[in-house]
């Protein structure tokens, strides 16, 4: 997944760059932060997909 925008905690600073990576740590991470309301939401992401096989 990569973040469609910035991710920003509630003063305004940038913890996830858009287009940056998020691996499964950098989720969970983002998640605590989330719990406590210290994340800027929603959070828009882009899902990178693998192309179709050709048969």
């Amino acid at each position: 997944m990569l973040p469609a925008d910035d991710v920003r905690n509630k003063f305004g600073a940038v913890l996830v760059a858009r287009g940056s990576e998020i691996t499964d740590v950098l989720k969970e991470r983002i998640i605590n932060f989330a719990r406590y309301g210290n994340i800027v939401e929603p959070i828009k992401v882009l899902e990178r997909r693998m192309p179709e096989k050709e048969n």
